[in-house]
């Protein structure tokens, strides 16, 4: 039985979440080992009996002395030398945060090529980034890497020239879905983000005023917690009058729960990124709100012809001119789905 390191954005995210699932369930006779402050051992893994969690604390004062005492540090490299390989799994993993080039070259020597272990890189996208040392940093990482697998074909282009670099569909597409139902109520989910943009709850109110003139219900879903996503929804609910067929479901860690809400639905508003996967998973109608390139980027790649609502322009955005053709647009994405499970090909090699 293998032992792997999982590096993830580990924050009781659906997206990231739905990643873990997806790799916990693929590989059920490996134990997988990764590290989280959040208490993920009450959550949906309750259930999987092929995961290892390292829970950090929530003190904050007590998190800020293992910081300084690289407690941390130390907890990465004593899980790393329990495990055969390692893995990082998701899909923002690299985004520039301002390190200086002298830190960030260290800091990923120390996390990476010191005790050197077989290294696999699945689902992810670059950036976004500015400076030309990142990049560069980064591409002797993906260098001795086994394998990078991007899910946009932007980032692929950035480091075509590694051999072992490749590009599929987002990996939430590989997600067994078969056990959810999928019915086409005449329901709205909108996810909703923390977003410090005045015009964009003005237009998630306008949005939710629409459909309740059509007589849909509307569905309020947090994917995230900690990033804001419930303090979003009671902004939004504070504004408005008429609450009766608006339902709210927050993410907790049940992830079943909330498949089945998107899979009911007739319509997906999806500012969350993953709730645009989904949505067209369960081949839905979805009217992605894109917050950032890499929605535009997956969109672009999947031909994606839909409504899209860019929230640099979102009061532009005119509600009133959504037609029915907009309301019963779906994509096919049966040959996106055959291929996001390429992101597991060299892994299956390994682990299976």
């Amino acid at each position: 039985m293998k032992n792997v390191k999982l590096n993830m954005y580990l924050k009781q995210n659906l997206g990231d979440d739905l990643f873990l699932k997806v790799i916990l369930e693929r590989y059920p006779n490996t134990v997988f080992h990764i590290q989280s402050d959040i208490n993920y051992k009450k959550t949906f893994l309750k259930k999987y009996k092929n995961v290892k969690i390292y829970q950090g604390m929530k003190n904050k004062i007590i998190n800020f002395i293992y910081f300084i005492t690289k407690q941390n540090k130390k907890m990465f490299h004593y899980i790393k030398n329990k495990c055969d390989l390692m893995i990082t799994l998701g899909g923002s993993m690299f985004i520039e945060k301002n390190k200086s080039e002298e830190l960030l070259k260290k800091e990923l020597e120390h996390l990476y090529l010191n005790d050197y272990k077989p290294y696999y890189i699945i689902g992810s996208n670059f950036g976004p980034y500015q400076n030309s040392y990142y990049k560069k940093i980064y591409e002797s990482i993906f260098l001795k890497a086994e394998v990078v697998n991007f899910r946009e074909e932007y980032s692929h282009n950035l480091f075509k020239n590694i051999n072992h670099v490749h590009f599929y569909p987002d990996v939430v597409f590989s997600l067994n879905k078969d056990y959810i139902e999928v019915k086409n109520k005449k329901e709205v989910t909108i996810s909703v983000m923390n977003i410090k943009k005045d015009a964009y709850y003005e237009k998630m109110i306008e949005l939710i005023h629409f459909f309740l003139k059509k007589n849909y219900q509307i569905n309020l879903v947090s994917f995230c917690k900690y990033e804001g996503d419930e303090k979003a929804i009671q902004k939004i609910m504070n504004q408005l009058d008429n609450k009766e067929k608006i339902h709210i479901y927050n993410y907790r860690g049940n992830i079943d729960k909330i498949l089945k809400v998107i899979a009911q639905s007739k319509i997906v508003v999806a500012t969350r990124f993953h709730a645009c996967v989904l949505g067209l998973l369960f081949n839905k109608t979805v009217i992605p709100i894109s917050y950032s390139n890499k929605t535009l980027n997956v969109l672009k790649d999947l031909k994606f012809k839909g409504k899209i609502i860019d929230i640099n322009k979102i009061e532009e955005f005119n509600i009133a001119k959504l037609t029915e053709d907009d309301l019963n647009y779906r994509l096919n994405i049966d040959n996106q789905i055959q291929e996001a499970n390429k992101h597991f090909n060299e892994l299956d090699k390994v682990l299976k």
